[in-house]
């Protein structure tokens, strides 16, 4: 149902019509402008009555499906929509997008905890691998990939780091400098493993 919507000349709005020969009429001679064609709004160029109909309006709140209507007093539907929300896609949606974030700065970064685990991961990784040679950083890189690129780095891949530490080394490790205490942490932190 196509309707016309009509504000008189100062711009206060009047009751649509469904007239499209006289709206059409209207704009040919002049007597109104077309303010906007979606929706078609017109605005009338001369004085006009103010008197509007009594209208009811109704909605039907649904979860999935939103419908509203407006009718008048003898019954015709003046106006009406229906609207479908997407509440089933969006926790999929969401859970799809949770795995990877992007900071404001255009890092990007995987998040299977939260956003400050993660930097505190990074952290604690970088203290790790600092005093230890390029040798053997190396070789935890080949253990656990994700330490080769720091944004790609967890709260997961930390702990994967401490496994690959804490376990029983081949002879390259176990002549590394690496000591349990050799990473100094700030005052009142703890170490998350």
């Amino acid at each position: 149902m196509y309707v016309v919507y009509v504000l008189e000349q100062s711009g206060n709005p009047l009751m649509p019509t469904r007239r499209f020969g006289h709206v059409r009429r209207l704009l040919k001679s002049g007597m109104a402008e077309a303010i906007s064609t979606k929706p078609f709004i017109i605005r009338l160029q001369y004085a006009s009555g103010t008197a509007k109909q009594p209208l009811h309006g109704a909605t039907d709140p649904g979860r999935t499906n939103i419908g509203e209507a407006v009718i008048n007093d003898k019954g015709e539907v003046v106006y009406a929509a229906h609207v479908t929300s997407r509440n089933k896609e969006i926790p999929k949606l969401m859970e799809s997008r949770a795995s990877l974030c992007t900071f404001t700065s255009g890092k990007r970064y995987n998040c299977d905890l939260s956003a400050s685990y993660n930097i505190g991961a990074r952290y604690f990784i970088r203290e790790l691998l600092k005093p230890l040679p390029v040798t053997t950083r190396r070789l935890l890189e080949a253990e656990v990939p994700p330490i080769a690129k720091r944004t790609t780095c967890t709260l997961s891949t930390l702990s994967g780091l401490s496994a690959a530490l804490s376990a029983p080394r081949r002879k390259q490790l176990s002549s590394a400098p690496y000591r349990a205490g050799a990473v100094r942490l700030p005052k009142g932190a703890s170490a998350p493993f």
